[in-house]
């Protein structure tokens, strides 16, 4: 494990590098951490849409995932709240390599740059509900998405242990209320065709949903990093941010068309889902040389120097033969298809009047 120090600031005011700063929660918890008199920065694309944020915030636009000098911009932090990346189920599964790019380089990366920093940050970055683990914590199949989450989880636990870092992963499920938000969220989908007068349609095999406020949500990440300037290194944390209770779609739709003080019908549709297949084990042949018998071998080979047969492969034993019912060996017989159609012929030409 490496000696440097991860910060443990106590200052009053504590300095955070927030990554995905333009982003809709990126922007709305910038505001709310600037309300409370934190110094907020942020680090976002070039490209990037940009939302209003805090005066005075300063953006470094990098991409992270290439970015070659965030070493020396996260040491000047007490901590980073990493939030860049992919965070769309459909976007994730419609882009399957940029969101890998994003979402597992791009945290590697920020993770490379807080251990070669002189002064370590501490790390909450914001992984998703799509995670699932097991009691014992072992990761289990999910989505696409889900997997470039459950990914970046296990590289930031293995920096924190290998190298004294402190991180933790917020396990947020679906996040409502920011009005700028992606506006294909089903909230706002739903939200806005019901003020149209539009049918609200309504993917009814669809799986319940946990939604949580987005004021609620900054309160839990607020809250966990505070206790994470209190963390000694290395450590690794994770929790989920979430109601604990799963809503269906249907619902959904007519508590929003109550809200909007419509009538508008709300219509049943189907949709395919892509079935998981599962995992099952190839069967392969058992290993057939002993352990005292390759490393033999291994010394004779030494002993005796290279050759110019070292890579060619070894002789082919001699066929053992075959074990009858009876128990008896007996030798193995080729037997191919002209053999078999001679011994036929011979035994009809006998045979003939």
């Amino acid at each position: 494990m490496s000696s440097k120090k991860s910060s443990t600031s106590s200052s009053s005011r504590p300095r955070v590098l927030v990554t995905g700063c333009y982003g809709a929660l990126g922007a709305y918890l910038s505001h709310r951490l600037a309300a409370l008199g934190w110094h907020v920065d942020g680090i976002d694309l070039p490209t990037a849409q940009r939302r209003a944020l805090p005066p005075g915030m300063r953006v470094m636009h990098r991409d992270i995932a290439a970015a070659a000098d965030l070493a020396a911009a996260v040491r000047r932090y007490d901590g980073v709240l990493h939030l860049a990346g992919y965070s769309r189920v459909g976007q994730a599964l419609a882009e399957p390599l940029a969101a890998i790019r994003a979402n597992i380089l791009g945290t590697a990366v920020l993770l490379e740059a807080i251990r070669l920093a002189p002064r370590r940050p501490w790390m909450l970055f914001a992984s998703s509900g799509e995670v699932k683990t097991d009691g014992s914590g072992a990761y289990g199949l999910t989505n696409l998405y889900g997997l470039t989450k459950a990914v970046s989880e296990l590289l930031s636990h293995r920096y924190a242990a290998d190298y004294g870092l402190v991180v933790a992963a917020a396990r947020i499920e679906g996040i409502y209320g920011i009005i700028d938000d992606y506006p294909n969220k089903v909230p706002l989908v739903f939200a806005r065709q019901a003020l149209a007068g539009e049918t609200l349609r309504v993917n009814s095999s669809a799986k319940a949903l946990d939604y949580i406020h987005v004021d609620d949500v900054c309160r839990v990440l607020i809250y966990a990093m505070r206790q994470l300037m209190k963390t000694p290194a290395p450590a690794f944390r994770s929790f989920y941010v979430r109601t604990g209770r799963a809503v269906s779609l249907p619902k959904i739709a007519r508590v929003i068309r109550r809200a909007a003080g419509t009538k508008v019908p709300i219509l049943p549709i189907e949709t395919k889902s892509t079935p998981d297949i599962a995992m099952r084990l190839l069967k392969i042949p058992s290993a057939r040389i002993k352990l005292e018998e390759g490393l033999e071998g291994l010394v004779k080979a030494l002993r005796d120097g290279a050759s110019d047969d070292v890579y060619a492969p070894p002789a082919a034993k001699p066929d053992s033969g075959r074990i009858s019912p009876k128990g008896r060996k007996r030798p193995a017989r080729a037997s191919t298809r002209g053999q078999t159609r001679a011994r036929s012929s011979r035994r009809k030409r006998r045979n003939k009047p």
